[in-house]
């Protein structure tokens, strides 16, 4: 399967119209209409692969047919990938303070009790 194919079926897959997904990475519609054009002799950029898979919250291994790729998580909800783009912002202390809250707000762990180090003034788990 080529990688114009692997787009159109991606692109179908998440709902949106070649007018949408090129909306969404900033391109003309007829950009998207190359590429996924079995009888285009104009390929893709990088660049323009690279967004096309951050659109549709997929891998570029997945566009490109890398066969490594068939177990990675799909992310389609439009808040999960908001949540995915903020998460990468993050430092690692950060991330695991929201892996945590998370944990609690879903009922996975109880919220640790914390008091404060006499000698450092830090918060530590009790």
């Amino acid at each position: 399967m080529e990688i114009g194919h692997r787009i159109k079926k991606e692109r179908m897959a998440a709902g949106l119209t070649q007018v949408g997904l090129a909306q969404r990475i900033g391109v003309d519609k007829s950009a998207v209409g190359q590429w996924e054009s079995p009888n285009s002799n104009k390929g893709i950029s990088l660049a323009s692969l690279l967004k096309v898979a951050d659109a549709l919250g997929i891998s570029v291994n997945r566009l490109t047919g890398d066969a490594e790729d068939s177990e990675q998580l799909q992310i389609t909800d439009q808040a999960e990938i908001k949540l995915v783009r903020l998460f990468r912002q993050m430092t690692a202390i950060q991330k695991d303070a929201h892996l945590q809250l998370f944990h609690v707000s879903v009922g996975l762990t109880q919220p640790e009790q914390t008091e404060r180090d006499p000698l450092h003034g830090k918060r530590i788990a009790s």
